[in-house]
């Protein structure tokens, strides 16, 4: 297979003619990884597709421009690992599971802060440090996933659910079995961190699975659950802080 400019793929030595530059060398394909195509019979044959145009990058230290060319591993039409031809039901199984993890992270937000009152009765700490906890909560939300969305790329969207879901879990018990308010603060944050896969992530798993066309639905779905559960969530919370026998440490438990 030849290069966009009919040359074979390797070490291509471009002289002044071609540019300003007197010496660039190519990436050599063999030694930067094949791309390679996925078959239907499990076995990755030997094809490299080019993408064209190979772009130019410059080495401040050896002075050379290297030629790379942008490398694509596609499905073969119709392989059933390709997550556009997952059946119908199997997509909308992942779908809702997926919105379910959206809804719980923002009711999680709110719920946390009917329970001020008698949180801070028995932890004897003040408004203003219960009011800590629902913050930190929002700032994990949203610093965490500047390193951690790409995490999903490099292991797959998969872990990351079943570790978040988890953690969080994990998080509402470590809340309501908290003795002082420091803590509470702490898993409230750590809570925000992981709860972040269920708004930054299910977006890209709907993408993943279904075809431009048939995005609409699912897409409204994930939108309608995300803005839902910031109102559900101080709605039933409200009600259990207002039984004096539950309060504050039942509202984390029974989200758990």
């Amino acid at each position: 297979m030849t290069d966009p400019r009919g040359n074979t793929p390797g070490n291509v030595e471009v002289t002044a003619e071609d540019s300003n530059t007197s010496f660039f060398q190519s990436e050599d394909p063999e030694k930067s990884g094949k791309t390679s195509v996925v078959s239907n019979e499990k076995t990755v044959s030997d094809e490299i597709i080019y993408a064209s145009p190979p772009h130019l990058s410059f080495s401040p230290f050896s002075g050379n421009l290297t030629l790379f060319y942008p490398k694509q591993i596609n499905f073969e039409e119709g392989d059933r690992r390709n997550p556009i031809n997952f059946t119908r039901r199997r997509k909308w199984a992942i779908t809702v599971m997926a919105c379910i993890a959206t809804f719980f992270a923002s009711s999680i937000a709110g719920a946390y802060n009917m329970g001020f009152d008698s949180m801070t009765r028995d932890l004897n700490c003040t408004q203003f440090q219960a009011t800590i906890g629902l913050s930190v909560y929002a700032l994990g939300f949203g610093l965490v996933p500047l390193v951690s969305a790409s995490f999903s790329e490099e292991f797959g969207r998969q872990p990351l659910y079943i570790v978040s879901v988890f953690m969080v879990t994990l998080m509402f018990m470590m809340v309501a079995l908290a003795k002082n308010i420091q803590t509470v603060i702490v898993a409230r944050f750590i809570q925000g961190a992981f709860g972040s896969t269920g708004s930054t992530m299910v977006g890209g798993t709907i993408a993943d699975i279904w075809s431009t066309k048939d995005r609409g639905l699912p897409m409204s779905l994930f939108a309608l659950v995300a803005m839902g559960g910031t109102g559900v969530g101080p709605a039933f919370a409200g009600w259990i802080e207002m039984n004096t026998r539950l309060e504050w440490r039942w509202i984390q438990w029974i989200q758990m």
